[in-house]
């Protein structure tokens, strides 16, 4: 029998806490379970059907603007506004300061090797001498490396001898410098970040009357993004075909800083006229012309 609606085993003397404790449990589960399904779905069932999303506090259409504008970004060169020192647009590497040269920095600790693999290292670097001097000094790969988009892979880069140097770069036409933009490769994907490059100076002149323009000195930090922009300082009036990068340090390493990619940004003075040939570029033709000779003589 119950009292009050309480077991009347609920009363007895001889249980303890334990007991208790369990007989209550059991009591709930049975006053629950007693009631029948439909009891409990109907009343759930009608408030979920009168429920209505909540409306959003932000508005989503700026952030999907937003997040289409990156990726499209990601797909015209990562930065959105022309790069007037591209290869592919015409931009080249005119001079450079001395490059690490790996391979020889190995062969100059002397260590031993066959003789078919110090035969083979001495033809490469004949050539590549060779190519040197059809570029008029510039490294074979230096546009390749500087001023070619793409994904950047570890280790392709222009490695400068040092922690300071230098590099000239004529544009693709005469601009109106705005800024300059930076980009090394990510930091989980380096061996060492010391190759990096720190403080440096952007210069710009015109060929026509050589006259030079300080434009700024930055500081790349390892602590941003891969791809840095530094606005440059410049008037209307600022005219430039040419862009130097002195560089001033890097972030330790004792024999090379890597120059991944450089981009120049501005605004077009006039419409696009192709340059004239350097005398370096003329070089490079006469002397590729005399081994096309050399090599039809031969054959």
């Amino acid at each position: 029998m119950a009292f009050g609606g309480v077991p009347r085993y609920f009363f007895s003397d001889s249980l303890s806490e334990a007991n208790i404790r369990e007989l209550i449990s059991k009591e709930i589960t049975k006053q629950v379970t007693s009631q029948s399904f439909s009891d409990v779905h109907k009343p759930l069932s009608k408030n979920l059907a009168n429920a209505k999303s909540p409306e959003p506090t932000v508005p989503l259409d700026p952030i999907r603007a937003a997040v289409a504008a990156e990726v499209d970004a990601v797909f015209n060169d990562r930065t959105g506004v022309p790069d007037y020192a591209s290869y592919s647009a015409g931009g080249r590497v005119v001079r450079h300061s001395s490059v690490y040269d790996q391979e020889g920095d190995e062969e100059g600790s002397f260590s031993l090797r066959s003789l078919l693999a110090k035969s083979k290292y001495y033809f490469s670097r004949v050539n590549h001498k060779l190519k040197f001097l059809q570029t008029g000094g510039v490294h074979p790969s230096a546009n390749e490396w500087l001023l070619t988009s793409g994904f950047l892979q570890s280790g392709r880069c222009l490695p400068l001898s040092g922690s300071t140097g230098s590099i000239d770069i004529r544009l693709r036409q005469h601009i109106h410098p705005i800024a300059v933009t930076v980009e090394h490769i990510p930091y989980t994907m380096s061996f060492d970040y010391g190759s990096a490059p720190r403080e440096f100076e952007i210069h710009g002149w015109d060929s026509k009357n050589g006259t030079v323009n300080a434009l700024g000195a930055f500081e790349w930090s390892t602590q941003e993004r891969q791809l840095q922009k530094f606005m440059l300082n410049t008037t209307t009036h600022t005219l430039v075909d040419h862009i130097r990068l002195n560089l001033w340090s890097n972030y330790g390493h004792p024999k090379y800083t890597c120059l991944y990619r450089l981009r120049v940004h501005g605004t077009a003075s006039a419409a696009y006229v192709s340059p004239e040939p350097t005398t370096r570029e003329l070089l490079e033709l006469l002397l590729q012309l005399a081994a096309l000779a050399f090599t039809l003589a031969c054959w």
